[in-house]
């Protein structure tokens, strides 16, 4: 990037970012996550599941994506994040979920939250 300052080239602080979390999954995962991420405009970031509440409060995810195992053991905990955060819940049964799948789950939670936080787009 010739020409143009770091601080120019990063209009929006990363916190600011449209953030799908992926919380407990591999890494292959969470790049998998990533590419339908990326067809809304939202990056992915992820964490285990004890950091998740931490990492809500600084990103404000608009998806939570998780599998049904981890949501089934803490769920209070996660219905109360998604609540506070206008964040859509993503279950999945597992990192096995066909692509095409994965990808359709992320866009249309993602477009839910958005419509719950009343922006466009």
């Amino acid at each position: 990037m010739t020409g143009m300052s770091r601080r120019e080239a990063k209009t929006v602080p990363v916190h600011e970012l449209p953030t799908v979390l992926v919380i407990g999954c591999s890494r292959d995962f969470a790049e998998r996550c990533r590419e339908g991420a990326a067809k809304t405009g939202a990056i992915v970031r992820a964490t285990e599941e004890a950091g998740a509440s931490a990492m809500v409060a600084t990103c404000h995810p608009l998806a939570l994506v998780l599998t049904w195992a981890a949501y089934e053991r803490s769920r209070g905990t996660f219905d109360a994040l998604a609540a506070r955060s206008q964040s859509s819940l993503v279950r999945i049964a597992d990192e096995t979920l066909e692509q095409q799948e994965l990808e359709t789950m992320v866009i249309s939670a993602v477009a839910d939250a958005r419509q719950l936080r009343g922006q466009s787009g």
